[in-house]
This record gives structure tokens, sequence and C-alpha cells, in this order.
């Protein structure tokens, strides 16, 4: 027994039409290209980011967790959380996991304890990788990438400074 089963010319023919009408119709799932400013509503962020606030509190002492990150970009952004952390390559989730990324590496701490006591450190980009299901060297290049399109493009700056805005409210 194969594992492929012989196809009929119609069968394929079929196949080949349903497979390229679901590719061409847009689904709910596909984001929005991003436009100059971002489609967002400020109580729907602050809120995202005031949620997060106090289960960080609870969790982490007043740092900002990874998770919470992700979720406030992904709500600047208007794109869900799980297409952030996913393998879409579109132009608005790409900017907005940029975006993630870049803010988790500025923001985003952990305890390390060593001889001296405990110190508070960034976390590492396999560390960050991990959330996004990448390696380190994808979030090197993604860093790098937001920090090239903030440089180039001052609606995505102001975007990525809002959002840092929005987290480090009440942080210790």
């Amino acid at each position: 027994m194969s594992l492929v089963e012989p196809r009929t010319a119609t069968e394929l023919t079929a196949h080949y039409k349903a497979v390229r009408m679901r590719l061409l119709t847009p689904t709910s799932q596909r984001c929005q290209p991003l436009t100059d400013t971002p489609p967002r509503s400020e109580r729907l962020i602050e809120g995202v980011a005031a949620r997060w606030r106090e289960t960080d509190e609870r969790l982490f002492g007043g740092r900002v967790s990874a998770k919470a990150v992700i979720a406030v970009t992904a709500a600047y952004f208007g794109v869900s959380s799980a297409m952030i952390c996913g393998p879409s390559r579109q132009k608005a989730t790409t900017g907005a996991r940029y975006a993630a990324v870049y803010v988790m590496s500025v923001l985003c701490r952990q305890l390390r304890y060593s001889d001296d006591g405990m110190s508070l450190v960034k976390l590492s980009t396999p560390q960050i990788g991990r959330h996004f299901s990448r390696d380190h060297t994808s979030i090197m290049h993604e860093f790098d990438a937001a920090r090239h399109k903030m440089s180039n493009d001052s609606v995505y700056a102001v975007a990525i400074t809002e959002i840092i805005s929005h987290l480090r409210r009440h942080e210790n």
C-alpha cells in the first residue's frame, strides 16, 4: 500500500479549484495592511494593559511579563496574540511581531540568582524566541528590523513608544 493514492484528472482539477478558492477568499483571520494610524481604540489598549499590569503585579512583583507585551502589542496593532506568535509573514503581522520583540527585549527582566545575591537582567534572545516559537537568530533579525523601521518610519516609532508607555505605567 502506498502513501500516495492515484487520483483522476477530474479529482485533481476539483481539488486545485477548491484550494485556489480558499487561498483567494479573504478570511477573518487575515490582517488588514498597516495604515498610517494603527486600527486601535485607546480604551481597549489601556484596558488590556491595565489587566496585565494587575496580573504582573501579583505574579511578577510589578515587572512586565512577556505575555503582557504580546497582548498589548496585539491590541495596539489590531491582530491576535496567536498571529503575532504564529508563522504568518503578512506585513501587518510581521510589523506587530517586530514591535513585540523590540518591546520585550527593552522591558522584560528576570531574576538571576548568583553568589552575590539576586539581580534583574534582560531576557536573552533564546528566552524571547521561546515566546514566539523562533530561534535566537530570528529574534536578533526581528530586533534589528524593528530598530531600522523605527529610524525610517516615525509612525512606527510612535507606536512602539506608546506601547512601552502603556506597559510602564505603575511599573516598579
